[in-house]
């Protein structure tokens, strides 16, 4: 980027979308951007517009002193347009030569990713990958300690893992409720700072406990911990939501799902020979807190979404109450059968996490070894990966989001497929557990952001898709935790291959109906074209800390809502013929 075609950028903004003082075009540098369609142009304009602004914003934090070169106090209009465009062209000089401090660090990461595609798609993968991982490294090495680790290894008849493990679902499943109003609202320019407290208060309350010997405080410690723990994975979605690339990075969060479990027991085992076992939990956390904060701190320098992302995706944005409650009472009945197959296929993944052992034993008449537990995720892992990559070449939201639906029944028929199969032997018990690990990957991989971030997008709705996924996800827990209180209240000699092929069959056929009936549903509705979306007029949009919520103008979005209904009735008329 050149000065020349900064400061060029920089003047036209300041002469066109600041009609204020100096001062206003600094605080509204995020919403003085207009779209004249021109495409490709107007998007890497908008790029660079964002990036002086930024620029300018640094010079000003790095030498104050110079403020009163820059038109930021008191003037004309016409006087801060000309003092805003030399003062891009000072600050893009200045950045060239700035030392290596945190902000130019934040500023140098947001122009490498504003300006190259393959950075952009590359770094906010990495560092999603590495910061979501950090969380598995204090969840499950919890899980490997054995009871007799502990002086009291059991409490009122159960063992002190059991206590545990049920105190930290449950509060991982109440915490959805305050999640869905806290993360909905929560500010972009506040969304670093949520992260490393709920990180470090989660860390904490999982292990800082379980050296003390006192098996009451660690499971009153991960119960707490539970509540910031649950808001984690909706909070680092919320950065990677609204873009063109949003299935890409939401593949590299499937991927911690299906291998991160496993390779954060892998660093505990090898932990657990060098020091005592109640301490081994802690020290991951130790060593897992700067490495969150790091790769959290380069998702937070991600630029906001771009023209393009806006026309394609929607603008992204804190949602209000009154939004959130517009939307769910205009979809509700497709919201509900949606999230039906959600729960069936969550319960039925859950009892076969807590009971495999049980359930495998008698499926392959032998004990089940290591890579029979890889085995049974690994390709399930695979194939819904590569459907979520496949999802970023479809353009048409309204598309994507039918064949998000889709999976939903796809994924309940190979159950059924396979229950079928097994049941006239002809199918062995190893390739039963291969095929329900591939069913229940497909029916709940939409669910980790596409499904309901295409949803907005085809609804044209300005918002979040935080609340939908908290919901979502407060349906899945019911199922876990009703399937986790099984065992401690079923009979000694429960037959838990045999519920496990009956769960197979009726989580299957949930899945089916729900995903059909919510594919009915939603094609009516889109295509009747009969939802508006509730909007809000306040003056609140010129806060300066909403970094990521660029507004897109009226005609940016009647091109966006022309396109995707161009391209829904070129689908019916193709379907008639």
């Amino acid at each position: 980027m050149t000065t020349n075609a900064t400061a060029a950028s920089a003047s036209s903004s300041s002469g066109g979308g600041a009609s204020g003082g100096g001062s206003g075009g600094s605080r509204r540098r995020h919403h003085m951007y207009e779209d004249d369609g021109g495409g490709g142009g107007a998007d890497s304009a908008h790029t660079r517009l964002l990036l002086v602004q930024d620029e300018t914003h640094y010079r000003r934090h790095a030498h104050p002193a110079s403020d009163t070169d820059d038109g930021g106090g008191s003037g004309s209009g016409s006087s801060g347009a000309g003092d805003t465009g030399a003062a891009a062209v000072a600050a893009a000089a200045a950045l060239r030569g700035c030392p290596t401090t945190l902000r130019g660090v934040r500023l140098r990461l947001k122009r490498l990713m504003a300006t190259s595609d393959l950075a952009r798609a590359v770094i906010p993968s990495v560092a999603i990958i590495i910061a979501y991982w950090c969380v598995y490294l204090f969840r499950y090495p919890v899980y490997l300690l054995e009871n007799d680790d502990f002086s009291q290894p059991t409490m009122a008849g159960l063992g002190v893992k059991t206590w545990m493990s049920t105190a930290s679902v449950l509060a991982m499943a109440v915490s959805k409720f305050p999640a869905i109003r806290v993360l909905s609202a929560l500010k972009p320019a506040h969304r670093f700072r949520f992260l490393i407290a709920t990180f470090v208060l989660g860390g904490l309350g999982f292990t800082a406990f379980l050296p003390l010997d006192m098996p009451v405080l660690a499971t009153l410690g991960m119960f707490a911990a539970g509540f910031p723990t649950g808001c984690i994975y909706t909070a680092l979605l919320a950065y990677l939501e609204g873009r063109q690339n949003t299935e890409l990075y939401i593949s590299a969060l499937n991927m911690v799902v299906v291998f991160g479990s496993s390779a954060a027991r892998a660093v505990a085992r090898a932990l657990l020979g060098v020091v005592a076992p109640l301490l081994m939990p802690l020290l991951i956390v130790l060593l897992a807190t700067p490495v969150f904060v790091v790769c959290t701190y380069v998702l937070d320098c991600i630029p906001p979404p771009s023209l393009k992302d806006q026309q394609s995706q929607s603008v992204r944005k804190p949602m209000p109450a009154p939004e959130r409650n517009h939307f769910l009472k205009s979809f509700w009945p497709g919201l509900v059968c949606i999230n039906i197959a959600y729960m069936a296929a969550v319960a039925l993944r859950s009892y076969r996490d807590f009971f495999a052992n049980d359930i495998y034993t008698p499926l392959l008449g032998r004990s089940p070894q290591p890579q029979d537990y890889l085995a049974a995720d690994i390709p399930g892992g695979i194939v819904s990966t590569i459907l979520l990559l496949l999802l970023v070449r479809i353009r048409n939201n309204r598309r994507a989001f039918k064949l998000c639906l889709s999976l939903l029944a796809v994924g309940g028929c190979i159950a059924m497929l396979a229950v079928v199969a097994y049941v006239r032997s002809a199918l062995t018990g190893y390739s039963l557990i291969i095929l329900i690990g591939c069913a229940t990957f497909v029916s709940i991989v939409p669910f980790s952001g596409s499904l309901y971030d295409r949803l907005l997008a085809a609804t044209h709705t300005d918002g979040t898709s935080v609340f939908l996924v908290l919901i979502s996800d407060c349906f899945g827990y019911v199922g876990a935790i009703a399937v986790l209180l099984y065992r401690p209240f079923s009979s000694a000699s429960a037959d838990y291959d045999g519920f496990f092929i009956k769960a197979c069959a009726v989580a299957g056929l949930a899945c089916v109906a729900a995903g059909f009936a919510a594919s009915v549903y939603f094609s009516r509705r889109l295509h009747s074209d009969s939802y508006r979306p509730l909007r809000r007029h306040d003056d609140d949009d010129d806060d300066d800390d909403d970094d990521n919520a660029v507004t897109v103008t009226a005609a940016a979005a009647a091109a966006a809502r022309e396109s995707d209904d161009h391209d829904g009735h070129a689908t019916m008329v193709e379907s008639r013929v």
